[in-house]
């Protein structure tokens, strides 16, 4: 998992082939404006999530590689190996999180009350 701001998403182009197409895709604004919803653009298969975090969250296996991007809110973030809890993060707008096939992560939570949330998730 790797976990950084926005504005250095460029740096990790090299990470998969689709991550130049996505960079330029992020430049024109398009995903802040489009409502939730799976959607294609050439090589981009994305989807547009919105939800209100709880206490418990949500706990899911990403199927491949994935990149997410907050557009509004916060949630908690933790990443699990085996039994044990790896990482425990804040995310927020402007941070992106690119996870690989098989990693196990707990989202959707909060500790203080519900939030709302809408979220980009890049398949790659």
């Amino acid at each position: 998992m790797i976990r950084d701001v926005l504005d250095h998403l460029e740096w990790y182009v090299g990470l998969d082939a689709k991550m130049g197409a996505l960079v330029d895709f992020l430049d024109r604004g398009v995903v802040y404006e489009q409502a939730v919803g799976s959607y294609t653009d050439g090589i981009l298969r994305y989807r547009i999530e919105e939800y209100t975090t709880d206490e418990t969250g949500e706990e899911t296996t990403a199927e491949g590689s994935e990149l997410q991007i907050l557009l509004e809110g916060e949630e908690l973030f933790s990443l699990r190996r085996g039994e044990e809890v790896a990482l425990v993060t804040t995310n927020t707008v402007s941070m992106f999180l690119y996870l690989k096939g098989g990693e196990v992560y707990r989202h959707k939570q909060s500790t203080d009350g519900s939030r709302y949330v809408k979220k980009v998730i890049f398949f790659l």
